[in-house]
C-alpha cells in the first residue's frame, strides 16, 4: 500500500522494513464490491444496514461476520477488507 510514509504516519508506527515495487498484477485482476444486499439467512431480510448507530450491534457485526466468511470461501487468492477503525477491527475479530 504505498505512500509508504503516508501509511506509517496513518497506522502511527515505523515500518522498519519497506518494499515498493510496482503493481504485480493487470487491474483487471482486480474487483471491487461494496455489499448492501446479501441472502437473507446471512443478515436480515437480505440487506446489511451498516451505519454508525449499529456498526458496534452483535447483530450487525454478527453478520459482517458470515458475509465475509462466505466471501473468503469463493474468492481466489484472498480479500483485503478495510475498516473505519483499530477499535471496530478488535470488535469485529
Amino acid at each position: 500500500l504505498s505512500p509508504l510514509d503516508g501509511l506509517e504516519s496513518e497506522l502511527k508506527c515505523k515500518f522498519t522494513i519497506k518494499l515498493s515495487s510496482d503493481h504485480v498484477i493487470e487491474k483487471e485482476q482486480i474487483k471491487l464490491n461494496i455489499v448492501c444486499r446479501y441472502p437473507e439467512e446471512v443478515s436480515n431480510q437480505g440487506v446489511l444496514n451498516f451505519n454508525k448507530d449499529n456498526k458496534d450491534l452483535p447483530s450487525t457485526i454478527e453478520s459482517l461476520g458470515k458475509i465475509m466468511k462466505s466471501l473468503v470461501r469463493i474468492t481466489p487468492g484472498g480479500v483485503l477488507c478495510f475498516f473505519t477503525s483499530f477499535n471496530h477491527l478488535n470488535k469485529c475479530l
